[in-house]
């Protein structure tokens, strides 16, 4: 798969340094088995829907319904699973994904190049400025999954274009930053969120 990934598509992110593969080595030999399986299948599920988005680029071969499906998919599993080596993978295939949304305008009349825009709002919106309350699992290392979501919808920009997606998520992250919190634990999560997105974002070579 890695032959159809495209050229502003990296396949080690060094950013990626989480600690949840460490317990592994606390299970049995069956259940390490059954776990790092679990995890190449869902790095290969990633590429593997970035390949199929890159190959059948300008065609109707996947329907538009399909191609949002597949896409609400990768950016739940980017959000959801701990595994640096997962997320990383399906973040690949996630910029495959969005970089054939971007070019694909009013193919067979579908119009899918705002997807990807769509996507970013919502993730804006429900993971840093309208955040509700904070549970356990959001307060991980690094905000985990969340600023790769992110970097994987903006490197689907061409880098020769206005980049929209980048300026609106700046302006809008910046935003969050400059709220006084006035002591306010899960406003102070929140901001934490957005500052590790913007860590990203200003790292990658492609977007700083």
């Amino acid at each position: 798969y890695a032959k159809a990934s495209s050229s502003s598509i990296v396949t080690v992110n060094p950013e990626i340094n989480f600690d949840f593969e460490e317990n592994e080595e606390f299970l049995s030999p069956e259940a390490q088995t059954v776990v790092t399986a679990s995890w190449l299948t869902i790095k290969e599920v990633g590429l593997l829907i970035g390949a199929l988005s890159l190959k059948t680029k300008h065609t109707d071969l996947l329907s538009g319904d399909a191609l949002k499906k597949l896409g609400d998919h990768l950016i739940s599993v980017i959000l959801e699973v701990k595994h640096a080596g997962a997320i990383d993978k399906t973040r690949i295939g996630l910029t495959i994904l969005c970089e054939r949304l971007i070019d694909d305008y009013d193919v067979a009349g579908r119009n899918l190049s705002a997807l990807p825009m769509r996507w970013l709002t919502i993730l804006l919106n429900e993971e840093i400025v309208n955040k509700a309350k904070l549970s356990m699992k959001d307060r991980v290392r690094r905000s985990a999954g969340i600023p790769f979501a992110f970097l994987a919808l903006l490197l689907a920009e061409k880098s020769s274009s206005m980049r929209p997606m980048l300026k609106y998520a700046i302006e809008e992250l910046f935003t969050v930053l400059r709220i006084d919190r006035k002591d306010d634990n899960e406003l102070f999560s929140t901001q934490i969120h957005a500052f590790n997105v913007l860590r990203v974002i200003f790292k990658d070579r492609d977007l700083s």
